[in-house]
């Protein structure tokens, strides 16, 4: 019988039909366990880094709070003193502004003050320019009324002249015939005379 045992008894031909033994069982379970504290332990290693960072970042985040609240605080005092600053620029800006109001009237008034002047001495000479314009006419009148009489004198002077002229022509004609005669009468009395002493 225990040879017909033997006979028909198959063994495994895979590595994992092989039948496991409780102390092979308990020697994998005892090797899962390691594992697992060697795990859990390289765990609590990285929660202590992990804390370490956690504390880092904490103390990180505590200083940018007190940055911000730093930053926050000096932002609040420039933004103070920009309002303060924009209610001054505001304050001299409407000063400005009356001030240059002020002076826009001031020459408004000026101008029109001065308009006014021109528009009066413009006046003044134009009634200056028509009295000398009506001058100038009057004695361009009496100029033209006296250049009448002087070309009526010179005219009649002329005629004057004319008879002058004529009577010195007649005179000149005159004078060449006695002058003509006297030689004439000259010539013949030195002939005479001549004749006289050859007889």
């Amino acid at each position: 019988m225990t040879s017909s045992l033997r006979k028909t008894r198959k063994y495994p031909s895979h590595p994992d039909d092989v039948p496991v033994t409780k102390k092979m069982l308990f020697e994998v379970r005892s090797e899962l366990k390691a594992e697992i504290r060697s795990v859990a332990s390289k765990l609590k290693s990285h929660d202590a880094k992990f804390a370490s960072h956690d504390k880092r970042f904490d103390s990180v985040d505590s200083r940018f709070d007190s940055l911000e609240t730093r930053m926050s605080g000096q932002f609040h005092e420039i933004k103070i003193l920009i309002e303060s600053k924009d209610a001054k620029y505001s304050a001299q800006f409407h000063e400005l502004k009356s001030l240059m109001e002020s002076q826009d009237n001031k020459y408004s008034a000026q101008f029109q003050e001065m308009k006014m002047l021109m528009e009066s001495q413009d006046n003044k000479y134009s009634a200056q320019f028509q009295e000398m314009k009506m001058l100038m006419e009057s004695q361009d009148n009496k100029y033209s009324a006296k250049l009448h009489e002087m070309i009526i004198l010179m005219e009649s002077q002329d005629a004057k002249n004319n008879v002058v002229l004529d009577a010195l022509t007649g005179l000149f004609h005159r004078q060449d015939r006695v002058e003509n005669d006297q030689k004439s009468l000259r010539q013949f009395v030195t002939e005479f005379a001549k004749a006289k002493s050859n007889s």
